[in-house]
């Protein structure tokens, strides 16, 4: 049996196929539940749709307020400009950028972007840890 693991799929997403387990002759067939266990990652942490991102910076690149490069999830490279001087208190958001939001259709505007395919997606949030 194939399972299709879908982008944006969270611990809390749960697929039972009726009648699929135990199969065997004379047997009554049970139900086939599977849960997820998400891994941990160094430096991305899942909150809901959304995903925290910690950026090592040294004391100049804050002080500068340099701009923050990041792979995001599909590949793509992502540059968040900022536009004050980096704390440990400052968090960055790129709206658009988290998980996608698996149990949500695409809206007819987002789908009309994007494609067919495409999913809603939470927000990232970058946290910065100045060395």
């Amino acid at each position: 049996m194939d399972v299709e693991v879908k982008p944006g799929f969270s611990e809390h997403t749960t697929l039972t196929y009726t009648q699929k387990g135990h199969e065997a002759e004379g047997h009554k067939p049970s139900n086939i539940v599977i849960s997820f266990k998400q891994s941990a990652h160094p430096f991305l942490k899942r909150k809901d749709n959304d995903i925290i991102y910690t950026q090592t910076v040294t004391l100049e690149q804050a002080l500068l307020s340099e701009p923050v490069r990041i792979k995001a999830l599909d590949g793509r490279n992502i540059i968040a400009t900022i536009d004050e001087i980096i704390t440990p208190q400052t968090v960055k958001i790129v709206e658009g950028e988290g998980m996608p939001i698996a149990d949500s259709p695409p809206s007819d505007a987002l789908r009309t972007l994007t494609g067919a395919g495409s999913l809603p997606k939470g927000n990232l949030f970058i946290r910065f840890d100045i060395q």
